[in-house]
């Protein structure tokens, strides 16, 4: 056979054993997804749609943005569901022959026995007649080729597997969507806790002050014999109390603070944001319902259990025969001669002898159904496992809405009522220091005046901030922030 023959049979084996099943895996495969399709897109942006400055006083979108773009575990979820989507490109690539080259050289001696045995890794086949005599002499062997192994079908099963792959990213991405709904949910009730401990000092700070102008007064009065040293001794137990319930109060801002920092992925930093965000109620106080199968969490579960029921059918299809089209093309030589003897020298170091082998295999081990069988009742097991989680979720979410609309209900009714008391409160609180400087009353009445006027200024501002919190909750259980956001678009006053 000449060299020229060699290499057309080379040439024609490579062509068929890589082209043609390529292209049946081609044909074979479903449009691309490509993990770069998962890129991440913030759910809000600042009015300007620039970088947020942490030096600037934070709006309550400028806080979610944050969040989104640094908070660690929405990197993670992406990172997640890149690595889904590489999945599905390993899939794919069970449609491609495995096409494996090899080569060989060597020295061996040519002592044979006659007799079969089991592979085994050490155990040396050694061609040749069999001698009759022991010999060490060695001679060279070299042994080179390629061999395809191609299936051209399996009854769906790698179909199976790509769709796998396919749910598998498809509940990555519904992970993210759920990671980047808990962060901006998270970071929305941090940034009005700290909003709410900041109104909290406002008052804390008026109640000083008018205790403050109270004890000057008493002092007064008492130094000019006008007033029992009773009064002074009650006026000043009572700056002091106002004074540690302001020092409490600005703790639990920077507690706050501390808390809102940590949610928006910027731990240790400084955060400012404007107290005076949210003077107003909103002027739609409700939030529009979503069907309950459109909840991020349901979502997640939902594509959880479509990853489930792809295992199923992969493993339904796992048991069934396989088929693989294989061939060979090898070239040996060797340094031994017909009769055993050794030529010597570099015979054998080069390829002489060639071969070439093409065949169908079949393989099925009706065995391993018994094991396809106790898995398919692990996978559905765990498939009613997720359904009846899936339920125990559904309930949550209903519960959660059923929650945040009574406390929306309340917050409204509450923030109609604190106006009055605050009215009242002020008015009684101006009557009794007037009655107390024209000795008509006592500073008990003056100080339980002032404790009154406190708490109906710390109600009516955090009034119409429980109304704001109450949407945010009441958003949270529908599923979706967009309504909340756009009603606090409208009504926030701030850095944009």
């Amino acid at each position: 056979m000449s060299k020229r023959y060699h290499s057309r049979i080379v040439a024609a084996f490579l062509i068929a054993s890589v082209v043609l099943p390529s292209s049946f895996a081609l044909a074979a495969q479903d449009p691309p997804t490509s993990p770069k399709e998962i890129l991440f897109q913030p759910v809000v942006k600042n009015a300007t749609g620039q970088p947020v400055d942490i030096n600037q006083p934070f709006t309550l979108a400028a806080v979610i943005q944050t969040a989104l773009v640094n908070y660690p575990s929405i990197r993670a979820a992406m990172e997640k569901a890149n690595a889904a989507g590489e999945g599905v490109h390993l899939a794919k690539t069970a449609y491609l022959p495995e096409v494996t080259f090899f080569s060989q050289v060597g020295r061996l001696t040519s002592n044979k026995t006659q007799g079969g045995f089991f592979s085994q890794y050490g155990l040396v086949s050694v061609a040749g007649p069999q001698r009759d005599n022991l010999s060490w002499r060695m001679n060279w062997y070299t042994a080179v080729g390629t061999y395809v192994d191609w299936e051209p079908f399996d009854f769906g099963l790698r179909r199976a597997n790509v769709n796998i792959a396919r749910t598998e990213v498809r509940h990555a991405v519904s992970n993210i969507e759920l990671t980047k709904f808990d962060v901006a949910a998270r970071a929305g009730n941090e940034y009005l806790k700290l909003l709410a401990s900041l109104k909290l000092v406002l008052a804390a700070q008026a109640n000083v002050d008018r205790t403050k102008v109270l004890e000057i007064f008493v002092r007064q009065m008492v130094l000019a014999g006008l007033r029992p040293g009773a009064d002074l001794s009650k006026a000043e137990a009572d700056l002091a109390s106002a004074q540690t319930g302001l020092t409490q109060a600005k703790e639990e801002v920077e507690l706050n603070r501390s808390d809102l920092a940590q949610a928006i992925g910027l731990p240790g930093k400084d955060i400012k944001i404007n107290a005076e965000s949210f003077v107003k109620s909103p002027e739609n106080m409700s939030i529009p319902e979503l069907p309950i199968e459109t909840h991020p969490l349901l979502v997640n579960e939902t594509n959880l259990i479509q990853t489930i029921r792809a295992r199923e059918v992969a493993l339904q299809k796992s048991g069934l025969p396989r088929f693989n089209l294989v061939g060979a093309l090898n070239s040996r030589q060797s340094g031994l001669r017909a009769d055993g003897s050794i030529m010597g020298g570099a015979n054998g170091l080069f390829p002489g002898r060639y071969n070439a082998m093409f065949g169908f295999l079949i393989d099925f081990t009706p065995t391993q159904l018994i094991a396809i069988h106790d898995k398919e009742k692990i996978a559905v097991a765990n498939e009613h496992a997720e359904q009846a989680r899936y339920e125990e979720m559904a309930d949550e979410v209903l519960g959660r809405r059923a929650r945040s609309s009574t406390r929306l209900q309340a917050a409204i009714q509450i923030a109609q009522e604190t106006p009055i008391q605050l009215e009242a409160a002020r008015a009684a609180e101006l009557q009794y220091s007037s009655r107390y400087k024209a000795g008509l009353s006592t500073i008990v009445d003056v100080a339980d005046a002032q404790r009154m006027l406190t708490q109906a200024e710390i109600n009516d501002a955090i009034a119409k901030l429980s109304i704001w919190s109450a949407l945010l909750e009441e958003s949270v259980a529908q599923g979706d922030l967009k309504p909340f956001l756009a009603l606090m678009s409208n009504q926030q006053k701030g850095t944009p």
